[in-house]
């Protein structure tokens, strides 16, 4: 699936663009099963549930489509479900204008404002961690693995150049609470790349970041005004 989607990842002069879609299951059930291969009677790989994000080919023609679903740094889910099965992000209710500062991105769309903010990345106000990749290689170049106790999206190895510094919503006149967590171990944010998708409650904030090999993609979920979570997915990096 990587290499596959490595084919239709675009670059631009301010970062990646990930031409990656993603979707939603549109079933009646609460799952949809994943296969081996797309067949009915290939073995299967797992399950996707109901508002599970995940990614998929969208270039296929076919009635069956891969898919993968990212659960943790280089691993997921891998299969294939039919077409039918997955509803895009993409067909909702969508907000591409924003207005760009040199370190911010706000978003208006109804009664939703959404603000995003970068700041600089200073080395000497984090505590970072170095590790080895290979440590059979004794000679070989430490990469920067943790910033602050957490790992890092954004690059591949390096210092991050930027961070994301804070991300501000209110929803109908009402502040929405996301933690920092959701954002604090994400860096060189491309703040060009931000869409918002709409459905019916439920918000989808998605952003593709990184530095070109450090490139990722994150999806906030925001439902009835609250902060739900974040599904992060590098695969096309």
């Amino acid at each position: 699936m990587k290499q596959l989607i490595h084919l239709f990842l675009l670059l631009n002069i301010y970062g990646p663009v990930s031409a990656q879609s993603f979707a939603i299951i549109n079933d009646t059930d609460d799952f949809v099963i994943v296969r081996e291969n797309p067949n009915v009677k290939s073995k299967v790989r797992g399950k996707l549930h109901i508002n599970e994000i995940f990614s998929y080919d969208a270039s296929s023609k076919a009635e069956w489509v891969e898919i993968y679903r990212e659960d943790s740094r280089n691993t997921g889910l891998e299969g294939y479900i039919q077409k039918s099965e997955l509803l895009p992000l993409s067909l909702f209710k969508s907000t591409t204008s924003h207005s760009i500062t040199n370190n911010s991105v706000t978003v208006m769309s109804g009664s939703m404002t959404l603000k995003l903010t970068s700041k600089p990345f200073n080395a000497k106000n984090h505590k970072l961690k170095f590790e080895n990749p290979y440590p059979q290689c004794k000679n070989c170049i430490l990469i920067l693995s943790k910033i602050d106790n957490r790992f890092l999206w954004g690059t591949d190895g390096g210092a991050p150049k930027k961070a994301v510094k804070s991300l501000n919503m209110t929803f109908k006149g009402l502040l929405v609470s996301i933690p920092t967590s959701a954002f604090s171990d994400l860096y060189e944010p491309v703040l060009n790349s931000i869409q918002v998708f709409q459905n019916k409650k439920t918000i989808y904030i998605q952003m593709d970041n990184g530095d070109g090999a450090g490139g990722y993609t994150v999806i906030w979920v925001i439902k009835n005004g609250h902060y739900i979570k974040r599904y992060l997915d590098d695969s096309h990096a």
